[in-house]
């Protein structure tokens, strides 16, 4: 019984743990590194970034960008809740609600005010001023944060809602690609309040974050799918197997001009190994025909779990 309690116990503490831990970098990244150079990277954030601008310049000075991320995110909540299981509803609250008061704690513009901290700790500026790097890393920090909160079995909110809806509906979609449509609105939109050179570095901020997320969701997986057409498939087939451990799939093929039939080798293996395979192919056979492309993913044994799920 105690194993039994055990073993549910230490998946619940792992998921809580990825998801403390995932919404306080995220906040990070979006409070540190874009809210503080007037970047609005997309998505609900980016939209409480605009009006947090408008409500300071109308003397609401406390619906900070966490406060206004929160409240926006209250009918989406909802919806995760009706729409989603209870677990990730949970998670989605909990990650959305602990990242939003961090956004305002961490939040250079706003820690001086909040903590009546002197001017001399110099708190009150942001990580870099260079636009360039609070894009690339404000981005790159925001995505890691996030893919921690997925993979903790919850979202931070906003439009993770909206792309987890969408990709239960169009799964062949990558989750950076629905944030990448969704994030593009928001950036023209910020490019009226903050100018078309904040709007460029959002952008660069998006093409990052896009990328970060798609590697911690998906990792590298990516694989080169590779096709032999050989003189010899025995002795290049005994090769792979063997030295290069990587599976073989064995094709029945006939040429086109000669009418002869010919046993194709089919092989998939992580891109890493793609200079070795090849090799090992010209070696055993250096007249070898081979087509190679790329495989964005692969399910099975070595590579991902089919029955994962995924955000």
């Amino acid at each position: 019984m105690l194993t039994k309690h055990k073993d549910k116990l230490l998946p619940l503490l792992r998921d809580i743990l990825l998801l403390t831990v995932g919404a306080v970098i995220y906040a990070i990244g979006v409070s540190m590194f874009l809210d503080s150079n007037d970047m609005a990277s997309g998505g609900v954030t980016g939209l409480s970034i605009i009006l947090n601008r408008l409500f300071v310049d109308m003397g609401l000075d406390f619906l900070q960008t966490g406060t206004l991320v929160l409240i926006i995110n209250i009918p989406l909540l909802i919806l995760s809740a009706w729409r989603f299981h209870l677990k990730f509803a949970l998670s989605t609250i909990y990650a959305t609600a602990l990242s939003s008061v961090v956004m305002d704690l961490v939040n250079p513009i706003h820690a001086r005010e909040l903590f009546r901290i002197t001017e001399g700790l110099r708190i009150n500026v942001p990580v870099t001023e260079n636009m360039i790097l609070a894009a690339i890393f404000g981005g790159a920090v925001a995505a890691v944060g996030m893919g921690f909160v997925f993979h903790g079995g919850g979202s931070t909110g906003g439009t993770d809602i909206v792309a987890k809806f969408l990709r239960q509906k169009y799964n062949h979609i990558r989750t950076g690609s629905i944030f990448f449509v969704m994030d593009l609105v928001i950036v023209v939109a910020s490019s009226f309040l903050f100018g078309i050179e904040s709007a460029l570095y959002s952008a660069v901020c998006i093409l990052v974050s896009s990328y970060v997320l798609d590697l911690m969701l998906y990792g590298k997986d990516g694989a080169n799918l590779v096709y032999i057409i050989s003189v010899d498939p025995e002795a290049v087939s005994h090769r792979l197997l063997t030295e290069g451990n990587v599976g073989i799939t064995l094709l029945k093929g006939k040429g086109g001009y000669t009418g002869d039939g010919r046993e194709i080798l089919l092989c998939a293996f992580h891109k890493q190994l793609y200079p070795r395979v090849r090799k090992m192919v010209k070696e055993t056979d250096p007249k070898a025909f081979m087509i190679v492309t790329r495989a964005n993913e692969v399910f099975g044994e070595g590579f991902k779990n089919p029955f994962a799920d995924e955000m």
